[in-house]
Parts: structure tokens; C-alpha cells; sequence
């Protein structure tokens, strides 16, 4: 050994021997000890007996650093002490330390993640039910509630410790050590150095007294005047303890709980309670002995959880059956089955259901007995609600106050607050209205209308002239409870004054018209003139005023020149219009919007192509278009052209077409709208609603007969009922003979183009499609100079009821060909790529009485559809 390394071991054990000289005092002395021969092991020995009188890691540094040892050596120290495990909170001599948080490696945890788990792999099923039985899913984890055992939490002050709980105790202060043991089977745990310690039967708290006495013969600190060390003793993994639970639960049986558990995570275990099953009188049994009734109405209804007892090892806990339950309904805030205990009254059930709602009626309670093999019914006055004891089997019904008023009188109309008031002793017209705050500007003085409803609930109307009643001429009018006043508004008795523009203007619609409103004003409304627009005239079509006129002539049409800067709207040309004026701008006819084509398909140059003239023809956009290329098959090429399907619009229609014009415009301003604005937009709101209704119920009706009619005989009329398809189809196909274009441009077959129309040209097909009526129905090669019949019977041919001569044959660009007929032979169309051969089936012939019962329906449907149509 250098001398070097020598050095710092001398230092080292003139340093302990100063420590323990110190210290002689309390009987430790190591002067006679060779420290700098010491192995490891006999320093390890040395640290822990200097550990046992009192000293720890720190107080050794601090006294080598006294002794004049360099940082350096102090920090050799320090790592040679690191090396040989020796600091105080490694001197218990166990495994390092565990997390201390209680892993859930027990069989308490939900019963839908554990025991619920297990058991569904055994074919057991745990619906999770929903019931009206007060507190029958408290257990069940349906909620958010759930009485999942929680085991990381501050151990209870009261807990009892037992075999198998781990302790934690943790030594801090002036000295500091650390211990993680395990309770033996006999009840104790064995510190080293220190003896076997009993703490089986101890709570928590006693159980730290007792390790404290015992440490403190060692650790001088715990005890005494001036108290420096502090023990903290704590559970760390709980034992486990075997619990029985019988009766009305979901799943009875034995389970394997954490000691940590009481009554209601046990019962949680166990899936709740069943439909029978008191909530009232849960025992638990121990050693034979019954320790407690857990009545959990008391948790339920009041917080108190004193019957939520812990639980310990083979504890019994049983459910028995309900003895006494009765059913509330009605009125009340928690509707349900509740069970009652033998001295509890209606007054206790009504506290369980949380009292009665806002709409009960509280005088008197109505119940339904079974007495001698018979109901019979009672009603229990409020007085009696506290000594009328309920039996089970009864059901409560707590009803509803009536739906009526003692003092209601209503207003509605044009008045600034209608709505309903209460009514006083004396109480007119004039002093209703009073507490309307008046009437509206709009309101008709001239009459109003009382609805009054007499003593046998019949209504009289009591018609009067509003204007007199206000002013003294007439006599005020009394009113009496359930009177209902309108007032009417003169813009609820007239049509809705309205302009119109369409045309070649920004905004077309439908405008609110004003008295006074001037041509120009609403050009403006409309945003001005388009693009589009001619600067020669504007018509103005107004309504006939004379009803002497000609009965031919329809409307006064005024046609105005204008400009579109508005010059000649100065003067006369500025007409003052009248209501319901349909103002129409022209559109200039040299103008023209852009026109567009596509061509797709096998040509060179695919896509969208703008239309140059109004002569424009097929052979034209093919030219344009790079023409067809090597794969093209021009034979089946397709015009492609939208189209629409025609709906007259009904009166119906045309309202609310008005209508929604008028609100859009309306609801688009961007400042407040005017009171007018507002009756306005409230007006047409309702009618709107109304012709919402009567149009859907004309809807319905006509559905229903149709449907009635159709599935009655649906055979019979299918013939005669169009496909939905064909009624609303939005393109149409039109068949071209492109090689024929291709050859003659400009000859009958090269069509005129139209806007959105679409030229398709098809890569070439080298298929024939057989459907219909044969024994195979399939897609064959297509092979030249092959006839139909030809391809029929790669088909399989026909079937016994396919219809020979009915035999046509589609061909790619959409035209067909059917088979004619020469004497008693067959001549099918010519095949070509791409062709598909249909064969139909034979019509049944119908019988005389089927074709009679068609006409009948048929018959009856029209005038059905015209008795509904002349209704509405």
C-alpha cells in the first residue's frame, strides 16, 4: 500500500476515534479497532453499530470534515460508503425501496373489471338494468357513482393490523432509517437488531406507540424532553381477507377483498342487489355474531355512512328479501318504489321521494290497497300524512293541480304587452288595457272582441266598438276570469302591400312597398341595373283597379324608357308605384352569356370548349377536339343533354315563393328593422307556418291515396305507373352516328350543340350483353358476322316463357332495333360491338274480371285525387 493511500485512511480513523472519544459517554468506544485494516464487510459492521447508538451518515462526515480531511477525501469517503450500501436508508436490510402507492392485486376491484370479468368467461351474464326501485342501482357502477374500493389513501387511524399487511416505517430526524416488513403469520414483525415486535389486533396508532417504545431503547432521540427522531409508521400493501356475502345480490359468494373494505365496496363487489333485496336491513355477521344493520336509506337520503363499517377476515354479510314495499307516483321529485320500515309513515315516504314537486297538489294523497282479494282505494288527508302507516303493496298517487286559473284574464293583438294578467276587483276594458301599456299605432278602434267562457265552460263573444268604450261614449265593459280580449290589427285584415322586379337587375325579389315608393327607389333596392340590362324600356305590370273593365284584359302594362345612369328618373319617368306592381328590366338581345361544351371520351383532346357560334355543330366540337383516336369507336358515340321535367307551380307554391322573397329581403338589412319591419316579419312568419302545414297535409293525403291505391292491386297498375326515373331524369341521351358526321359534316345527322351539352365518344367494345329472359344471362365475345340468335344460344337460349318476337337489341350510341316479323319467322337485328340483346318475358293475359277490377281501381283513384284537389 502506497504511502499515498495510506494518508487518508489515517485521517479517516483518527476521525472516528475523536467521534466515538466524544461520545464515550453513551458507552460507544472504537479506539481499540483497527479501522485501516478493515475489510468492507467489518466497515459495514462498524456504520451500522455506530447507527445503533444514535449517530447517522451525515454526523460521520461532518466530524471528518472537523478532523481537517480535504473536499476531496471527504468525497472518497462518501463513495466508499455509497459502495458498501451503507447509508442509513439501506440499513434494514431488504430489497430497495418499493413505490408505496397499494397496487389493486385484488379481486375488489369493479365487478365489471374483475369478478363480473371472470365469471362472463364462464357464460354468466350481469345486464346492466335500469329500475325504478329507489337505490337498486347504487351498486351496480351504471353511474358515475361507484363505491370501487380506493386503496391509496392515508391509512384510517382505526385500522386493525393483521397477518400480512406491509408495513412502512420510516425513522426521521436526528437519525434516519427506514424499514419495509411484512407482518408473519404469528402476528409480528422482527427489525434487525431490535427483536420481534407484536402488532397483530393493533390499529395503526398503537401500533406505532408500541415500535417506538421499543426503537427509543436504542434511538435515544424518540423519547425524552428534547425529542430529535420521529417514527412514521404506515401500511403499504394491505392483507387480504376472505368475505361471504349470500342473499338477494347479483352474484353471491365468496370474495378476496384488501382489508381495506367495508359493507358497500363488498356489496359493489358483488354486483349490487337484486330487484327483491332490502336496502333497509343489511346484517354482518362476525364470529357467528351479528355486529351491525346497515339501513343505506340513511346514506341514500342523508350522507350518514356510519353503517359502512370496515370489514374483516370471513365476515358474513347477508341480504335478506324486502318485507315491506310501496310504490309513489305522480307529483313528487323521485317517482318509484321505496321500502319502508315497520313504524315509518307517508310522511317518511314523501321525505325519501325528496318531497313534492312544484305542480302537486297537496291536500290530499290518493292510495290502491289489496284488501280481502279486492282493491280499494283511500284518500289520505294532509293531516294524516304523519301517523298513516303505508302497508306494502300500496301505491301512492300524488296528482297534478288542475290546469285552470282563479284570476286570468288574456289580450292579445295590437297592443304593446299582450299576454295574460290577473284580474281585480272592477277590472274593465279600459283598465286592461291600461296595463298593456296601450294600443298599437296599427290597432282597429273601431271594434274589438271578448271571448268570455260561461259556468258550463260554453264560450260567448261579446263584440263593441273599441273607440267609444275608450272614450266615454259607451259604458266601460267588466270583465270576468277567463276573458279573452283581441284586438285586431289593420294590417292583419289587409293583404301585405309588395313590389316585384325581375329582370336584368343586381337583386331581383320581391320588395316591401311603401306609399310614395318611386321606379327609381326600388331599382335601387335592387342593387341597379346588370350587365345585361337594355337601356330602352322597363314595363310596369299593375293590377286592373276598375272592376267594370274588360273582363279579357289581365293587368295595365306601363312601359318606362330609362338609362342606366339614371338621367331620365327625374322626372315623369319616375313613376310613383302602386302596390303589387311587377316591375320587369329587359335584357339587352346582342348580349350573350358564355356558352360551354365538353367533349370526353377516346378523342385527342378531351375537356371543356366554349361555344363560338350559335351555328355550332357536332363535327365542329370533334374538330376542335383533335378528333377520334386509335382507339375510338365512333359507332358508339353519345350526345349527352340536360334537360328538365316540367312542375306547374301550384297557388300554394307561388304564396310562399312571395312570402320567402319578402323575409329575405327583410332579414338581409344590415341596420335594425322598424317597428313596421318587425310586424311585418312576425306576419309573414306565420303564414308561412300555415301554408308549411296545409301544403304538407295536401301532401300526405295524396301520398296516402296513392299508396293505398297502389298496394291494393300493384300488379294491375304497375303498367300504367311511370318510374320514378323517367319522371325526373335531368339528361337525356341522344343517339349520333359520329362515322356518318365524320364523313358528311353539316348533313342532317351532325346536330346543332347545345349549352351543357356533353359529346362522348366510348373506347372500342369487343363484348355483346344477353339479358332478360334466357337460361344464362352473361357478356360474350363479340365475333363479326355472328347473327343474334347466334349469341342466344351461347346463352343457353330461351327460356320457356321469354317472348321470341319481342327480341330487340340495344346498340352502343342508344339506339335499338327490334325484331320483325316475316310470315311465321323471326328477323333479329344485326349485332354489333358493344351491343346488348334483351329478351322480355311474355304478358300474362288478363282475365275479364282482373281487367274490370283495374278500371275500377284506376277509376276510383282519379276521383279520389280530384275530390282531394277540389278540397284543398
Amino acid at each position: 500500500m502506497s504511502l499515498k493511500f495510506k494518508q487518508p485512511i489515517v485521517i479517516i480513523t483518527i476521525t472516528l476515534f475523536s467521534l466515538l472519544s466524544i461520545q464515550a459517554q453513551k458507552g460507544f468506544d472504537l479506539s481499540s479497532v483497527d479501522y485501516t485494516n478493515m475489510t468492507n464487510n467489518q466497515l459495514q459492521q462498524l456504520f451500522q453499530e455506530a447507527s445503533s447508538k444514535g449517530y447517522n451518515y451525515n454526523d460521520i462526515l461532518k466530524a471528518a470534515e472537523a478532523q481537517g480531511l480535504t473536499a476531496e477525501e471527504i468525497d472518497r469517503l462518501d463513495k466508499r460508503f455509497n459502495s458498501l450500501n451503507t447509508r442509513a436508508s439501506k440499513n434494514s436490510n431488504i430489497p430497495d425501496q418499493e413505490s408505496r402507492l397499494r397496487n389493486t392485486n385484488y379481486s375488489d376491484t369493479s365487478l365489471q373489471e374483475s369478478q363480473l370479468g371472470n365469471l362472463n368467461n364462464e357464460g354468466v351474464e350481469y345486464p346492466k338494468m335500469k329500475s325504478d326501485l329507489f337505490g337498486f342501482d347504487v351498486f351496480k357502477g351504471n353511474s358515475l357513482l361507484t363505491f370501487q374500493s380506493n386503496l391509496n389513501i392515508p391509512t384510517p387511524a382505526g385500522y386493525i393490523l393483521g397477518s400480512g399487511d406491509k408495513l412502512f416505517i420510516d425513522i426521521y430526524g436526528q437519525s434516519e432509517a427506514y424499514y419495509q416488513i411484512e407482518i408473519s403469520p404469528e402476528g409480528t414483525i422482527i427489525l434487525e437488531n431490535f427483536g420481534p415486535i407484536h402488532l397483530s389486533g393493533l390499529t395503526v396508532e398503537n401500533a406505532t406507540k408500541r415500535i417506538e417504545n421499543r426503537l427509543s431503547k436504542v434511538y435515544l432521540g424518540i423519547n425524552g424532553d428534547k425529542k430529535n427522531t420521529f417514527v412514521n409508521v404506515s401500511v403499504g400493501k394491505s392483507r387480504t381477507i376472505k368475505v361471504n356475502i349470500v342473499g338477494e345480490v347479483d352474484v353471491p359468494g365468496s370474495y378476496t377483498l384488501s382489508a381495506f373494505n367495508t359493507v358497500y365496496n363488498a356489496l359493489y363487489v358483488a354486483g349490487g342487489i337484486t330487484e327483491n333485496a332490502t336496502l333497509r336491513d343489511v346484517k354482518v355477521y362476525r364470529n357467528n355474531k351479528l355486529i351491525s344493520k346497515v339501513d343505506i336509506y340513511k346514506y341514500l337520503t342523508a350522507g350518514d355512512a356510519s353503517g359502512d363499517i370496515p370489514l374483516e377476515n370471513n365476515d358474513l354479510i347477508l341480504v335478506k328479501p324486502y318485507t315491506n314495499r310501496v310504490t309513489l307516483k305522480g307529483a313528487v321529485k323521485i317517482e318509484g318504489r321505496f321500502e319502508l320500515l315497520k313504524n315509518e309513515s307517508l310522511q317518511d315516504l314523501l321525505n325519501y321521494a325528496s318531497g313534492f314537486n312544484e305542480q302537486a297538489y297537496t291536500k290530499t294523497i290518493k292510495v290502491k290497497r289489496v284488501s280481502d282479494g279486492e282493491h280499494i282505494v283511500a284518500d289520505i288527508n294532509k293531516d294524516q300524512f304523519e301517523i298513516f302507516t303505508p302497508k306494502s303493496g300500496d301505491v301512492f298517487q300524488v296528482d297534478k293541480v288542475l290546469d285552470r286559473y282563479k284570476n286570468r284574464v288574456i289580450v292579445n293583438g295590437a297592443v304593446y304587452r299582450p299576454g295574460v294578467y290577473a284580474i281585480t276587483k272592477g277590472l274593465g276594458v279600459k283598465g286592461l288595457l291600461a296595463k298593456t301599456e296601450g294600443l298599437k299605432q296599427d290597432a282597429l278602434t273601431t271594434t274589438a272582441n271578448i271571448i268570455r267562457t260561461n259556468e258550463d265552460l260554453s264560450t260567448s263573444s261579446i263584440t263593441f266598438n273599441l273607440r267609444d268604450v275608450l272614450s266615454g261614449k259607451d259604458q266601460d265593459i267588466l270583465l270576468q276570469k277567463e276573458d279573452v280580449l283581441t284586438i285586431t290589427s289593420k294590417n292583419e285584415i289587409k293583404e301585405d302591400d309588395y313590389v316585384e322586379i325581375a329582370g336584368a337587375v343586381n337583386q331581383p325579389g320581391v320588395y316591401t312597398y311603401s306609399k310614395g315608393m318611386k321606379l327609381k327607389d326600388l331599382i335601387l333596392k335592387a342593387r341597379g341595373f346588370d350587365k345585361t340590362a337594355t337601356e330602352t324600356k322597363v314595363e310596369i305590370s299593375r293590377k286592373l283597379k276598375d272592376s267594370n273593365a274588360d273582363n279579357s284584359k289581365l293587368s295595365q302594362v306601363i312601359v318606362v324608357d330609362i338609362s342606366k345612369e339614371f338621367d331620365d328618373l327625374e322626372n315623369e319617368n319616375n313613376m310613383i308605384l302602386s302596390p303589387f306592381d311587377h316591375i320587369i328590366v329587359r335584357t339587352n338581345p346582342n348580349f350573350n352569356e358564355k356558352e360551354f361544351v365538353y367533349v370526353d371520351g377516346q378523342v385527342n383532346y378531351p375537356g371543356l370548349y366554349a361555344i363560338e357560334s350559335k351555328s355550332d355543330r357536332v363535327s365542329d366540337l370533334l374538330k376542335r377536339s383533335g378528333g377520334v383516336n386509335e382507339f375510338a369507336y365512333p359507332n358508339g358515340a353519345t350526345l349527352i343533354r340536360k334537360t328538365e321535367y316540367y312542375k306547374k307551380e301550384t297557388e300554394f307554391d307561388k304564396q310562399q315563393t312571395t312570402l320567402l322573397a319578402l323575409k329575405e329581403n327583410l332579414t338581409t338589412k344590415t341596420d335594425s328593422l322598424s317597428e313596421f319591419d318587425s310586424g311585418l316579419l312576425k306576419r309573414i312568419n306565420s303564414d308561412l307556418d300555415k301554408l308549411s302545414l296545409l301544403t304538407q297535409e295536401e301532401k300526405n293525403v295524396l301520398n296516402k291515396a296513392t299508396n293505398f291505391a297502389i298496394s291494393v292491386k300493384k300488379d294491375s297498375l304497375q303498367p300504367y305507373l311511370l318510374p320514378k326515373e323517367e319522371l325526373f331524369n335531368t339528361t337525356e341521351l341522344i343517339a349520333i352516328d359520329l362515322s356518318e358526321i365524320i364523313k358528311n359534316s353539316g348533313s342532317t345527322s351532325d346536330l346543332l350543340v347545345q349549352s351543357g351539352d356533353t359529346l362522348f365518344v366510348p373506347k372500342k367494345l369487343e363484348t355483346v350483353r344477353l339479358r332478360g329472359e334466357l337460361l344464362n344471362p352473361t357478356t360474350v365475345r363479340y365475333q363479326n358476322n355472328k347473327t343474334t340468335k347466334y349469341y342466344i344460344n351461347n346463352a343457353g337460349g330461351f327460356k320457356s316463357r321469354a317472348d321470341k318476337s319481342k327480341t330487340y337489341v340495344i346498340y352502343p350510341n342508344g339506339l335499338a332495333r327490334a325484331t320483325k316479323k316475316f310470315l311465321f319467322f323471326n328477323i333479329y337485328p344485326k349485332v354489333v360491338s358493344g351491343s346488348e340483346i334483351i329478351v322480355p318475358q311474355k304478358l300474362e293475359k288478363k282475365s275479364s274480371f282482373e281487367a274490370a277490377t283495374l278500371t275500377t281501381i284506376v277509376t276510383g283513384l282519379a276521383t279520389l285525387v280530384l275530390a282531394l284537389t277540389q278540397i284543398n
